[in-house]
């Protein structure tokens, strides 16, 4: 999918600046924790407190985990810089 059409879905079905729900999936590493928090940091400009707003779940084996984040994105475009950041994670299996 081209970038301009993804903006064109996430405009129709999101209000922006809203809240977004991110779902990572991942090796369950303290790495690939600190790499999600790193690239959220990137994005929204500063050094957060996740608290509230991250959520995870490990695999019945121990061996992945899921982390979902629900942050407040200012507008469709940031919402796909951060999912491209996301995308160059080490370990990252899937998101949605």
């Amino acid at each position: 999918m081209k970038p301009s059409e993804a903006i064109t879905l996430l405009k129709k079905h999101h209000s922006f600046p809203g809240l977004y729900i991110f779902k990572l999936i991942g090796e369950n590493t303290s790495n690939f924790y600190e790499d999600v928090f790193l690239e959220v940091s990137k994005e929204l400009g500063e050094m957060m407190d996740l608290g509230e707003r991250l959520f995870t779940r490990e695999s019945s084996g121990g061996r992945y985990v899921s982390i979902t984040l629900r942050l407040e994105m200012e507008s469709a475009e940031q919402v796909l810089r951060l999912y491209e950041r996301f995308s160059k994670l080490k370990g990252l299996r899937s998101m949605m």
